[in-house]
């Protein structure tokens, strides 16, 4: 199924969510089980064991929730991790509402089954793999908040393994929200994905992008890749712009290591953005 986007002029098309989503793999019965586990993924190192995350689940106040909470850990899922942030600092509500303390050491964390976009409700525990006490995929933030590692979990859990929370974003989205999503292929023009990200970030949509392929990244200076790698996904969370050749945007790196700003927020200039970012992933309940 095709959908199209009428914006600024030109039409885009664009890929349906469920050309990518992930079918659920766990039986109703074991989502429901908060001891079941899902697979520690097969690049695991030798001696992870299920330990116990501890911390909050939330902050004390509202939205509860911060862009910064989410630090992916050592698998590929910048795809799944970037979203959670983009939701956290755009739509903290949603985060919220899909979260569920059981107060007895057990989550109900809501997500949508990938090909139906029913909503299937899954029940972890706070255990998640660990080497030498420490996560060894997403981390709980610098202030202790658990619920993204959760998440995260919780994903894997609905998918059977960790190796399964890698896949295409708007798949990755429609698994969280259950909304439709679309991607606008690269090359778009510095001006048009400006007033796409502003337009779009108006509306409250979820707005991502990644870094070029291997061989283009490569050639960028490394003031440039200020601590990215090539084809990792980030959130476009916020634009400044008086004019548009003084245009700046806002990405956050969910690996949380770019130190422009801290905690993997960094500011780009339109120009520069341009030249290290491709593409764009919206997603959002009216689209």
């Amino acid at each position: 199924m095709q959908t199209s986007l009428l914006a600024i002029g030109v039409v885009y098309a664009l890929g349906s969510a469920h050309a990518f989503a992930n079918p659920v793999a766990k039986s109703p019965a074991a989502l429901a089980d908060p001891h079941s586990q899902p697979g520690m993924g097969k690049h695991a190192p030798a001696g992870t064991k299920w330990g116990s995350l501890q911390g909050p689940l939330f902050g004390d106040h509202a939205p509860w929730v911060w862009a910064s909470d989410v630090i992916q850990g050592d698998v590929g899922d910048c795809t799944l991790m970037a979203p959670i942030a983009d939701l956290a600092r755009i739509r903290p509500e949603v985060i919220k509402e899909h979260i569920i303390d059981k107060g007895n050491g057990s989550v109900v964390i809501t997500l949508y089954d990938g090909q139906s976009l029913q909503p299937v409700q899954v029940v972890v525990d706070k255990q998640v793999p660990m080497l030498n006490g420490k996560p060894i995929y997403a981390k709980a933030s610098k202030d202790g908040k658990i619920w993204a590692a959760l998440v995260e979990k919780a994903v894997a859990k609905l998918r059977g393994d960790y190796d399964l929370t890698q896949g295409h974003t708007t798949g990755q989205m429609a698994t969280l929200t259950g909304w439709q999503c679309t991607g606008m292929p690269a090359p778009l023009a510095p001006s048009v994905a400006l007033s796409l990200m502003r337009s779009h970030l108006k509306e409250r949509h979820i707005v991502l992008t990644s870094t070029l392929d291997p061989t283009n990244f490569a050639l960028l200076p490394p003031a440039i890749q200020k601590g990215l790698k090539p084809g990792h996904e980030v959130s476009i969370l916020a634009t400044k712009a008086s004019s548009p050749q003084a245009a700046t945007i806002l990405i956050r790196n969910p690996w949380g290591n770019a130190t422009q700003v801290g905690d993997g927020f960094v500011w780009y200039s339109l120009e520069d953005y341009s030249r290290i970012f491709e593409g764009m992933n919206i997603c959002g309940p009216d689209l």
